[in-house]
């Protein structure tokens, strides 16, 4: 389960640092993003999806709360 959440959050963390940081859409994000995600990380494709829409949820907060940095946790305790 670790190990799991550890690759989510590095998963996060390569969605958010290799797309448009403007990109906000769930969808326009999945299409850009999935089958390379996939294919680099091995996570099934509802994680995927999952760690897509994270991104974009995070980026939406960040941008209501005017937050400069966002920042996906891989220290899980």
């Amino acid at each position: 389960m670790e190990a799991t959440l550890e690759m989510f959050a590095n998963d996060c963390q390569y969605i958010h640092k290799n797309s448009d940081k403007k990109l906000t859409n769930n969808v326009a994000m999945q299409v850009l993003m999935y089958g390379t995600v996939r294919e680099k990380f091995q996570l099934s494709a509802q994680t995927t999806i999952h760690t897509i829409r994270r991104v974009c949820s995070n980026r939406k907060t960040s941008i209501t709360n005017h937050i400069k940095r966002i920042n996906f946790c891989t220290n899980i305790s």
